[in-house]
């Protein structure tokens, strides 16, 4: 019996926080409750740092069970990068995170995994969902229930989906339940390119991992019999009011996803029960919420009413920055020689740290490839900088506060536009590529004659490069656009980015933006090296 369950053993992940022990040990609770005796489960669990006394209280609640816990800790500042995309009145925190890191956290073998949020009791034996074949689908998940959340377009939907490509009638499922296939996910790069998706969308993210999910899978994931997440839209705002009804008659998980939860005080929903009677099974046994006054409640409710509209109210604040900002004119900036207003010419912009390598690769560039150097330097470096007929400086002044990239952006403004500029940034080696084309002219007319505006190029760097649809940030609208891109992650972790690949050749025009991570541009027909290559 022990070999047959050793052989059929499940694996289940779960993140948690300090905050989550409790619901967590709930969870467990339930699910040891319903697991059949021929079958036993791994629980997988990512935390940054709960206390022992707390993980001693977790582990009691399943001591004697056929379930396994396994403690993933990770670094608290790890994923601090993903902070901004939090909001003051979320009931989440970036522990909501962990579960991007999945592929690295459960030992390379496991190629399947049931992904379940804290906030829930299992109803029916867990078997039965671990059973079913993901086939090649990236993940199978339960489709929202809540009218608001029901669509990508819906009131709750994905802000920027359209910047995405992301159809108005495509469905949102909810990630507080998932059967994840982590062969797909590592062999596509799933959680690369959803942290890439977050650190591009920023504060306009609406549903944290869970969005970010929804738009690198689209059209990829595939659904689960609803009765496997039942949340508590069932009983308030589903889009099927009578689908919702056979729903709460036989979940098979009861999801508890609103920001009142059945341990708070206040909590307006159903199966409050249940999750009382799991409770009992843990360390936490006896534990009982006090009751809140009408007027406490009412208060509360008012509270975080009025810092949501203060929350959007800012968002809509700097939207409307950034556009007045789009149409501001370029500041002055200071330069030793005027280039000449010829068309067509192959324009070096260099930025970033000016050493002596770079003097000397200005001077190779102009002597094989560009027609003309624009140097972008302080004044120490400006002496470095060659001195010749082609080459303009600009010499950044002290107290100039504008960024890197907004300096670049008025120069390419300015002096780029109707030129192939190709872009460099301090020490960086960057040549025209291979055999098939000899100088940047010759890429820039076989550009020209592909109908591209840009070009996006691999640097170099170290580590496991890998080539992903990535997003970026319009500077001008905050819009998130995709690109492809190679993406560097450092022993195949997955919490730092490093982006290897940006623009490294652009015909300007007007209306045109560089993103702030030179990895795409508004406006801009991109083309790879290996496209351009395969025609």
């Amino acid at each position: 019996m022990n070999a047959a369950r050793e052989e059929q053993r499940i694996h289940i992940a779960a993140n948690c926080d300090e905050n989550y022990a409790m619901p967590l040990a709930v969870m467990l609770a339930s699910l040891a409750a319903t697991l059949s005796r021929e079958r036993a489960a791994t629980v997988h669990i990512i935390e940054s740092g709960l206390d022992a006394a707390t993980r001693e209280k977790v582990e009691q609640s399943v001591r004697g069970t056929p379930i396994a816990l396994r403690w993933v800790t990770i670094a608290g500042d790890r994923l601090a990068f993903l902070r901004n995309t939090l909001r003051d009145f979320d009931h989440t925190s970036v522990a909501s995170y962990y579960r991007l890191l999945l592929p690295d956290a459960v030992p390379p073998e496991i190629d399947k995994l049931i992904y379940l949020d804290c906030d829930l009791v299992v109803l029916r034996d867990i078997a039965a969902l671990w059973d079913i074949d993901v086939g090649n689908a990236p993940l199978l998940a339960v489709p929202e229930l809540s009218r608001a959340a029901r669509l990508v377009s819906s009131e709750e939907g994905i802000r920027r989906h359209r910047d995405v490509g992301l159809a108005d009638d495509h469905l949102q499922f909810n990630s507080g339940v998932m059967l994840i296939n982590l062969r797909v996910w590592r062999e596509e790069h799933v959680a690369l390119r959803a942290f890439a998706y977050l650190r591009a969308a920023g504060n306009g993210v609406r549903w944290q991992d869970q969005e970010a999910l929804n738009v690198v899978t689209a059209g990829r994931w595939r659904p689960l019999d609803s009765r496997w997440n039942v949340t508590m839209h069932a009983f308030r705002g589903a889009a099927d009011a009578e689908a919702a009804k056979r729903l709460l008659a036989g979940p098979f998980i009861v999801h508890y996803n609103t920001v009142q939860k059945p341990w708070h005080a206040g909590f307006p929903y159903g199966f409050r029960d249940l999750f009382e009677l799991h409770l009992d099974a843990t360390a936490w046994a006896g534990q009982r919420p006090a009751r809140a006054s009408q007027f406490q409640e009412w208060r509360r409710r008012l509270a975080r009413a009025l810092l949501k509209r203060r929350v959007g109210a800012a968002r809509v604040l700097r939207g409307l920055r950034r556009r007045a900002g789009a149409f501001m004119t370029v500041p002055p900036i200071r330069l030793d020689r005027e280039p000449p207003a010829g068309e067509g010419e192959i324009r070096m912009f260099v930025t970033g740290a000016i050493g002596p390598d770079t003097a000397n690769r200005i001077a190779g560039e102009l002597a094989t490839n560009a027609d003309r150097a624009i140097v972008l330097c302080t004044p120490a470096e400006a002496r470095m900088v060659p001195s010749a007929s082609r080459v303009h400086r600009f010499v950044v002044r002290p107290g100039d506060r504008k960024t890197q990239h907004e300096r670049l952006s008025g120069l390419l403004m300015r002096y780029g536009l109707g030129h192939w500029c190709v872009i460099l940034s301090g020490d960086e080696v960057m040549t025209a590529p291979g055999k098939e084309f000899s100088s940047w002219r010759a890429l820039g007319d076989a550009l020209d004659r592909e109908g591209r505006d840009a070009l996006l190029c691999r640097l170099g760097g170290t580590g496991r490069v890998v080539r992903i649809s990535a997003f970026a940030a319009d500077p001008l609208t905050g819009r998130v656009m995709i690109a492809p891109a190679d993406v560097a992650a450092p022993d195949g972790r997955t919490d730092r980015l490093e982006w290897r690949s940006r623009i490294a050749m652009v015909k300007f025009r007007r209306g045109m933006a560089l993103a702030e991570d030179l990895c795409a541009v508004r406006g801009a027909k991109l083309a790879t090296i290996e496209g351009v290559l395969r025609r």
